[in-house]
């Protein structure tokens, strides 16, 4: 019995070696990097694969120098990615890392070597003062001031500020909810709406480096801060309106 169980054993502890080493080869072909070491990469290599996983719209509003777009929300995202190759690593990014973590895991699955993603995405990029180009000729919009900014939030009423994009599925999500918020507490509460790819000085001012967020500003001052989605009831609690 013994000289049975032993061999049975070894096999077992090999199994779950040869696991374990096959859950580490998988998780070392994805690697989110910081914008700074992400700009060294691209600095260092000759032969960039720099993947843009974004819209048209947005990608020719501004993005990295030397990319490539396939919106990954494309259904034709899977067969564009085949023109890239796939023993080259590919550096891939988006408006503020969601869709990009969703474009890794997609390029992983097809066999890709190395996948760089950047954290935070464009939004952290700009925040970080680095540079983008347009494809567009069209002139950049700047979108609200800070100076307009501050005085839409000097108000009698309560300013919630909903930093949003028309891509980001908890902002959809949450609109709705502000709003009727809003409409029931107009005596006492305005709700302003920034979409942070019209508005890319402003988000870049105040250091908002993905969306939602929301804030809550009484008479110019900012009284609440949440990042993420939130739901009705947490959001009255913690603010009381």
């Amino acid at each position: 019995m013994k000289k049975l169980l032993l061999p049975s054993l070894f096999i077992l502890f090999l199994s779950l070696i040869s696991c374990q080493g096959g859950k580490n080869a998988r998780a070392g072909k994805i690697e989110t990097v910081s914008v700074e070491s992400f700009a060294q990469k691209l600095n260092d290599s000759s032969a960039v694969q720099l993947l843009d996983v974004r819209t048209h719209e947005e990608f020719e509003e501004g993005h990295l120098e030397g990319a490539i777009n396939y919106n990954v929300k494309d259904a034709n995202f899977e067969n564009q990615i085949v023109a890239l190759d796939k023993n080259k690593a590919v550096m891939v990014y988006c408006h503020s890392g969601h869709r990009s973590a969703n474009a890794a895991e997609i390029l992983e699955s097809k066999g890709f070597s190395k996948i760089y993603n950047l954290d935070g995405g464009i939004m952290k990029w700009n925040a970080a003062d680095k540079k983008t180009v347009r494809s567009s000729n069209e002139p950049v919009s700047d979108g609200m001031s800070l100076e307009e900014f501050n005085k839409l939030i000097q108000s009698d009423k309560a300013v919630l500020v909903d930093y949003r994009a028309k891509w980001c599925k908890p902002c959809i999500k949450m609109a709705p909810m502000l709003e009727s918020i809003a409409k029931q507490r107009a005596d006492k509460m305005i709700l302003l709406p920034i979409d942070s790819d019209q508005n890319p000085k402003l988000i870049k001012a105040k250091g908002i480096e993905s969306v939602p967020v929301l804030q809550l500003y009484q008479k110019g001052q900012l009284v609440w801060s949440h990042n993420g989605e939130i739901d009705e009831a947490t959001l009255l609690n913690e603010t009381k309106l």
